[in-house]
C-alpha cells in the first residue's frame, strides 16, 4: 500500500474517481461503521462493522475465509471473549444508535443476529472489528467508503492524486503510507501506555487496600 485516501462518500462517486486517474495502479475499498452496542446482552460497547474484502491493501484485518453469508459474522479475536463466543454461536447486537419509536413512545432498538463464521487477527488489538457481508453492509448501515488503500504507478504521482482529490472531494486527505504507519505506532503506543497505567493503578488500589507496599517501577 503506497497511500490511504481517507474519502467518506458513496461508491458511485469513489468508482468514477478511481476510473478517471491512471496514476492508481490498484485499490481497495475499507466500508466500516462504528455504532453503540449490547452485544449478547453485555454492557455497553463501541464496535466497529467492516465490510468483507481480500484485504490485501489493508493489513488491520487478517485471518479471514471465504466471505460470510448475510447471517454470519468474522470476530476479532481479541473481543470474541468479551461476549464469550466462539466458532458456530449466535450473536445478537442491539444497535443503540439506531432505533424507532411507536405509537406508545417505547423505542425499539435495530437488532443484528449472525452465527460466528470464524475469528480474524486485527493489527490493532483494541480494535473490535465484526466482518459482515459486504451487500449486507451496504443495504444494512451504509453505501459510504471509509478509505481507498491505493498503489500507484510511480512514487511521484501521490501529488497528482492528492491534488484530484482535494479539487473533487470536499475535507478528503491522502495520506502517504510512511505518515500511515507512523500515526499508527504512536496511536498503538498511546493506549498501550493507557492501559500500562490502568494496570499500575489498579495493582496500587490493591495493595493499598490490603495494607502491602508495592514497588511498581517499569
Amino acid at each position: 500500500m503506497d497511500a490511504v485516501i481517507e474519502l467518506g462518500y458513496d461508491t458511485g462517486k469513489a468508482d468514477k474517481f478511481i476510473k478517471g486517474l491512471d496514476e492508481i495502479k490498484d485499490c481497495e475499498y475499507l466500508y466500516q461503521h462504528y455504532i453503540n452496542s449490547e452485544v449478547n446482552g453485555k454492557k455497553k460497547a463501541l464496535i466497529s462493522f467492516a465490510a468483507y474484502g481480500d484485504f490485501k491493501l489493508y493489513t488491520g484485518i487478517s485471518g479471514l475465509g471465504e466471505e460470510p453469508e448475510a447471517d454470519e459474522v468474522y470476530i476479532c479475536e481479541g473481543y470474541a471473549g468479551q461476549p464469550g463466543v466462539k466458532l458456530g454461536d449466535t450473536v445478537e447486537i442491539k444497535d443503540l444508535d439506531s432505533y424507532s419509536t411507536d405509537e406508545n413512545g417505547t423505542e425499539e432498538h435495530s437488532t443484528y443476529k449472525f452465527k460466528v463464521k470464524g475469528l480474524c487477527s486485527t493489527l490493532y488489538y483494541y480494535n473490535t472489528s465484526f466482518v459482515v457481508n459486504k451487500k449486507w453492509f451496504r443495504d444494512n448501515l451504509n453505501d459510504y467508503v471509509d478509505n481507498i488503500y491505493i498503489n500507484l504507478r510511480s512514487p511521484e504521482d501521490i501529488d497528482k492524486v492528492t491534488s484530484e482529490v482535494e479539487r473533487q472531494f470536499r475535507s478528503a486527505v491522502v495520506e502517504a503510507r510512511e505518515n500511515v504507519v507512523r500515526n499508527s505506532d504512536e496511536n498503538s503506543r498511546s493506549i498501550q501506555n493507557g492501559h500500562l497505567q490502568y494496570d499500575k493503578h489498579r495493582l496500587n488500589t490493591g495493595a493499598a487496600r490490603s495494607g502491602i507496599k508495592c514497588d511498581n517501577r517499569i
